[in-house]
């Protein structure tokens, strides 16, 4: 549109057209943004329930009247069934490598639970959780990564937990009959967890993994 203006100095000005692309940008950043920060607080949700879940699967596994074999496959059973209603990818992409995978999974599992009922619940937590021990030195030789010495300075803590454990001498108990045996049997559930680990890192450099979860 086109005014005179004398009053102003000059012949005619024209008004701009108003920037409404840049303000309509600026909106979709902020809802993005909240957007993001309500996926991030749900991501964190998950984790703090998943941390409970698994914090308090110790004593349940103690607290039920079945054997340790009973809880391992009807606890897997469950899961796996869950994943299989709920996780329309995980009914395709079978093949050799995800079952090999899921094998190392499979024992994992299945030992964490034997673990629990012969020694401590906190110790076949600890004791698994070692697993990136494993992981830092099975990795250069099955994925030809290489370990750096933060990841060593990090690791030796770690080793030095799980040398503790293994070494030390504790009693038997009501609720942990076998401590030197759950405690062999959770280091073997930690091996088989950074099987597992790098199984699901062989999977994804070959989009495999994308498929099949």
């Amino acid at each position: 549109h086109r005014l005179d203006a004398g009053e102003f100095g000059v012949d005619r000005f024209e008004l701009q057209p108003f920037p409404i692309r840049a303000h309509a940008v600026d909106v979709a950043g902020v809802v993005g943004r909240l957007e993001g920060g309500v996926e991030h607080r749900r991501a964190a949700l998950a984790v703090l329930a998943a941390a409970v879940l698994f914090s308090t699967g110790g004593a349940a596994i103690k607290a039920a009247d079945f054997s340790g074999w009973q809880i391992a496959s009807l606890r897997s059973g469950i899961a796996g069934l869950t994943l299989l209603l709920l996780v329309p990818a995980a009914r395709r992409g079978w093949g050799c490598r995800p079952l090999l995978v899921g094998t190392a999974y499979a024992a994992t599992c299945i030992c964490f639970v034997l673990a629990t009922r012969l020694t401590i619940g906190a110790n076949a937590i600890f004791i698994q959780s070692a697993s990136p021990l494993f992981v830092m030195v099975l990795s250069p030789l099955l994925l030809r990564e290489r370990v750096s010495p933060r990841d060593v300075g990090f690791m030796f803590p770690i080793g030095l937990g799980l040398a503790l454990f293994l070494l030390g001498d504790q009693r038997a108990v009501a609720t942990a009959p076998d401590p030197a045996a759950g405690n062999f049997i959770a280091t073997v559930s930690a091996i088989t967890f950074a099987f597992a680990m790098i199984g699901f890192r062989w999977l994804s450099r070959d989009g495999v993994l994308g498929a099949t979860t």
